[in-house]
């Protein structure tokens, strides 16, 4: 299973980034070596594309629509590859959300013989870009 908050998707690709410890390293001329100031545990941006099959293509423009509002709400849970990532203790909020282009393969596409998926009988087929970054879970009281 592959989500984003409520959003379901047959397929999830890239890799999310988790929280990482953020380092500044400092020199300064003159003088040898470097130093290195923690900056403490913080998401880094990262991508992924996903790919879901809708009844047709009213029904994938509806679906992109829905994506776009989660833009700046509250952070949502990510699962990919069927991982929680709630588990890696971080929730992501989404940063922005396109449906790959039409030029070449992706994007908001009709389907003439789809079989499987959410639909028993697909029409069109979306898929997308997302820009997110990780943000920590705050600690149950």
């Amino acid at each position: 299973m592959n989500s984003i908050g409520p959003h379901q998707f047959l397929a999830l690709h890239g890799d999310p980034e988790p929280l990482q410890q953020q380092v500044e390293v400092i020199s300064r001329p003159g003088v040898e070596g470097v130093a290195l100031w923690k900056r403490g545990r913080r998401g880094i941006q990262f991508g992924l594309r996903s790919v879901r099959d809708c009844e047709d293509l009213a029904d994938a423009m509806k679906t992109l629509q829905r994506y776009r509002q989660q833009i700046d709400e509250d952070p949502v849970p990510l699962t990919w590859n069927a991982l929680d990532m709630t588990r890696q203790k971080y929730l992501v909020a989404v940063l922005r959300v396109r449906a790959l282009g039409s030029r070449g393969r992706g994007g908001v596409r009709k389907i003439l013989a789809g079989v499987g998926g959410f639909h028993a009988a697909p029409g069109a087929l979306l898929e997308c870009e997302w820009e997110l970054i990780a943000i920590g879970m705050q600690p149950q009281q």
